[in-house]
C-alpha cells in the first residue's frame, strides 16, 4: 500500500461520463490511477447505457450505471438513485 493512504478510510469515487464512447475510453486511466494511489476504495462510473459494454470485465471500475436515453428523466433518477444507495 502507499505510504501516503496508510490509515486512510476508503473512499468512494463516482466519475460522470455520459458523454461518447471516445471520452470514457480517454478517461478509463483517471480510474486506474485512483486505483493504484487509493486501492481499497470503490470507482463508480456512470456513462449513456449504450456504453456499458466497454465496462464489462474492467478492473478498474467497481460498479457503472448506464443512462438511458429512451427512459424518461425521473425513470433515469430513481434507477440512478438505486445504483447509488449500493
Amino acid at each position: 500500500m502507499n505510504n501516503q493512504t496508510k490509515g486512510i478510510k476508503p473512499f468512494t469515487f463516482l466519475i460522470n461520463r455520459s458523454d461518447a464512447l471516445g471520452d470514457n475510453i480517454l478517461s478509463l486511466p483517471f480510474a486506474d490511477a485512483i486505483k493504484k494511489e487509493f486501492p481499497q476504495s470503490r470507482v463508480l462510473w456512470i456513462t449513456r447505457a449504450n456504453n456499458l459494454p466497454m465496462f464489462q470485465k474492467n478492473p478498474w471500475v467497481d460498479a457503472v450505471w448506464g443512462w438511458d436515453s429512451k427512459l424518461s428523466g425521473h425513470k433515469n433518477l430513481w434507477s440512478l438513485l438505486g445504483f447509488l444507495e449500493n
